[in-house]
């Protein structure tokens, strides 16, 4: 959001100092005008909390939005939620599990830690590289009366190719059981 702003002022600040701008407002320079306004008006999440179970929800609720048309495209699914936060994701899963391996995502050392980070609204995404293509999900809050499956693996939204993937089930359904303990986490604020 606050990029957003920024990018706005500086867009007008741009205008204000151009060629066209001197003498009278052209028409260009009205409609260039007319454009910032209509980005700043879309914006795609209103007071957005900062973390919590409030956010935890909205990552829930994207997920939902997108699962539908997403279903049999697990990156289309992830960099599909990651827009609705304004967070760039781009490429197959395994550039995108290139991209969250740098900052600002941040390591997560298993399953566990992952549930905790989804838990408070922070944006989760798994994955695991492979040849020719790798896996990703988006690990969501648990409700309640939900545990870890065997412990250790965290509830998530999916993507299959080839297939349909899974909403709201463990991940240890996301991978085959060889794979499921080398997945790798990561985290980064909304």
């Amino acid at each position: 959001m606050l990029f957003m702003n920024k990018f706005s002022e500086f867009l007008r600040f741009l205008l204000s100092k151009s060629p066209l701008n001197r003498g009278t407002i052209n028409a260009e320079r009205a409609k260039n005008v007319e454009v910032i306004e209509k980005l700043e008006k879309e914006k795609k999440i209103s007071n957005l909390p900062k973390q919590g179970p409030e956010l935890a929800e909205r990552i829930i609720d994207a997920c939902e939005k997108y699962w539908e048309v997403h279903k049999s495209n697990c990156s289309g699914l992830v960099n599909a939620v990651a827009d609705e936060f304004e967070v760039v994701l781009t490429g197959q899963a395994n550039d995108i599990v290139d991209q969250i391996q740098n900052p600002p995502w941040k390591l997560l050392s298993d399953g566990v830690e992952a549930d905790k980070k989804a838990s408070e609204g922070k944006l989760v995404v798994a994955g695991l590289k492979s040849n020719p293509n790798g896996h990703v999900v988006i690990v969501v809050k648990r409700n309640k009366n939900q545990e870890l499956a065997h412990g250790k693996y965290p509830f998530a939204y999916w993507g299959q190719l080839n297939g349909i993937g899974r909403k709201m089930v463990t991940i240890n359904y996301a991978w085959f059981k060889e794979d499921r303990d080398k997945v790798i986490y990561h985290y980064r604020d909304i």
